[in-house]
């Protein structure tokens, strides 16, 4: 308003003119805001008495109403003072009134600037806010950005590993089971080998040992009976040898099976060590066998290996002992912890000791003290080998004690489940009956057939059956013994199991197959002992397994065992009758 009183005083006056009625309103206020107006507007024109009549009227009013204006009044005062024509007083006071007019506006200006610069440096903050948030926030993709790669190579170094870790394993599954493949067939190429070596060595043994067993039974010079017996010794050494070759091979291939069946143990061990006193006297060696407390009723045991065992170590007792003794010592009883019998076998002897050296390779396989001992005693090593997995298979242990220059002491410890009350003890098939000697009056005039593609076996089985006046039918294969049975009446068979055209197996099933040779006797003889040769034999209708090299007594006790429940049957008339029905 002040600006409009300076450039258009006239327009003001005549504007609050039109007002008077409103300046005569009881609004003091609005009455005080138009006497600023009009006091300037009257200064402006040069009326310096309506002027001073205003401004003082307007001083007069209470600061209550108004806030006073200093710099305003200066202004009307320069005004009056030169309508008044005093110059230099008005030139005085418009100077001051400029320069605190420029001063104000200066202040008003800073005080702007201030705001401004206030209102800038408050965007300014908010913007390096902003840019800082926002550079957080690129940091932060950044980084997520760098750990996105991270762990994207992660992933990729992740599923790499897993492929890798894939193939690996179908590697090592495919190596495994190459290896498996590779393992199955050497233990099959081992088993076969064995089978072979074990056909092919026992069929030359089976001649030497069946014809010098046949030349024993004849009347011979001393001279040639001992020579006889070296022959006979030496087979059985061979024999034994490749026994422990077969039996280490199958307990290796876990092939081999313990079967536990009532039995008699004290009769068991007397019969063996009873076995050994020759032997034990040819040396001048006392033999002596006893039970240590009670004596043990009916056992439950694998009689066949525990008997293999202690052969064993009777058999190596007796070898490295040449003066003094060897006793065994069987002592049995109730184990408390388990409540079965407790077995223990000790084997003492008065031999050349061992060191510890060789005790710490006692029971290796292929392994004596030295090379010395295989020079003296012979022997492969693997008795006591074989001996210590025997008894581990049957749940027991074996220690040694031993002093070099004095003798060695053997443990044999195992539990053992006891009989009932009622169970009847088997009798002893492999030990040496104590009666007489048998008449096998079941096989004399018996006709028998013999089936084998090896000329001297079938030479060894007709010397062995001359005494009982046989009638001997040969036959070279499995087809030539079924012609045979249809040729004529027969009441044995003596099957080969390993020939051409037609094996024994074979013609044993066809046989079988006829309802006339039902109840045929059929003993199988092989030279391969293994236990599923066995088997597979008895499953194709043999009646019994006789092992080459073919012992006379087994033979004659197998065929005579077949033939005793026929024995009231004339020869040859079951399958004469059969023919007939047929």
């Amino acid at each position: 308003m002040v600006a409009e009183a300076q450039e258009n005083p006239r327009a003001v006056l005549g504007c609050l003119g039109e007002m008077q009625n409103e300046l005569r309103q009881p609004d003091r206020r609005l009455q005080v805001i138009m006497l600023k107006k009009r006091v300037l507007a009257h200064a402006v024109l040069g009326d310096a008495a309506a002027a001073r009549v205003d401004l003082d009227n307007l001083r007069a009013v209470p600061t209550t109403l108004i806030d006073r204006d200093p710099q305003a009044e200066l202004l009307v005062e320069a005004y009056i003072d030169q309508a008044e024509g005093r110059g230099a007083s008005a030139f005085q006071k418009l100077d001051r009134w400029r320069r605190v007019d420029r001063a104000e506006n200066d202040r008003a200006h800073s005080s702007s600037v201030a705001e401004m610069s206030a209102a800038l440096e408050s965007e300014l903050s908010a913007k390096r806010d902003e840019s800082r948030r926002l550079a957080a926030e690129v940091e932060l993709n950044r980084r997520l950005a760098a750990a996105s790669g991270v762990i994207a190579v992660l992933l990729a170094l992740l599923v790499l590993g897993g492929v890798s870790w894939a193939f690996n394993q179908r590697r090592i599954s495919r190596s495994l089971r190459d290896a498996r493949a590779k393992a199955e067939a050497a233990n099959q190429a081992k088993s076969a080998f064995l089978a072979v070596m074990s056909h092919e060595l026992r069929t030359p043994l089976n001649g030497m040992l069946g014809l010098a067993q046949s030349l024993r039974s004849e009347a011979l010079g001393d001279h040639q009976r001992e020579q006889v017996d070296l022959i006979l010794d030496s087979g059985d050494t061979l024999l034994v040898l490749l026994n422990d070759i077969l039996d280490l091979s199958k307990i290796e291939a876990g092939k081999l099976e313990i079967a536990p069946t009532a039995g008699d143990l004290v009769q068991v061990c007397a019969r063996l060590i009873g076995g050994y006193q020759t032997t034990a006297r040819d040396k001048g060696i006392e033999l002596i066998f006893r039970v240590e407390g009670v004596a043990p009723g009916p056992l439950m045991f694998d009689a066949v290996r525990l008997r293999q065992c202690l052969t064993n170590l009777v058999s190596n007792a007796l070898k490295f002992t040449n003066a003094g003794r060897v006793e065994v010592i069987l002592a049995a009883g109730p184990d408390l912890t388990t409540g079965r019998q407790r077995i223990r076998l000790r084997v003492t002897d008065t031999g050349i000791g061992m060191s510890e050296v060789t005790l710490a390779k006692l029971f290796r396989a292929f392994t004596q003290a030295d090379a010395s001992t295989t020079r003296t005693f012979g022997g492969t090593g693997l008795g006591l080998n074989i001996t210590r997995r025997l008894v581990e298979m049957m749940g027991g242990e074996i220690r040694v004690e031993s002093v070099e220059g004095v003798g060695s002491t053997f443990i044999v410890e195992m539990l053992a489940d006891a009989c009932g009350a009622d169970s009847e003890a088997p009798v002893d098939a492999e030990a040496p009956e104590e009666t007489s000697e048998p008449s096998f009056a079941a096989l004399h005039g018996r006709r028998v057939l013999v089936v084998d593609d090896h000329p001297v076996n079938r030479r060894v089985i007709r010397l062995f059956l001359t005494p009982f006046e046989c009638d001997l039918v040969e036959a070279e294969n499995g087809r030539e013994a079924l012609d045979a049975l249809e040729a004529g009446p027969i009441d044995i068979v003596l099957m080969d199991v390993n020939m051409p055209v037609m094996d024994g197996l074979e013609a044993t099933r066809r046989l079988r197959a006829e309802p006339r040779f039902a109840k045929l006797p059929v003993i199988a003889l092989t030279a391969d002992v293994m236990s599923a040769q066995i088997k597979t034999c008895l499953a194709a209708g043999a009646d019994a397994h006789v092992a080459k090299p073919i012992d006379l007594r087994a033979l004659l006790s197998a065929m005579d065992q077949a033939l005793s429940p026929r024995l009231p049957t004339p020869r040859g008339a079951q399958t004469g009758a059969a023919s007939q029905s047929a």
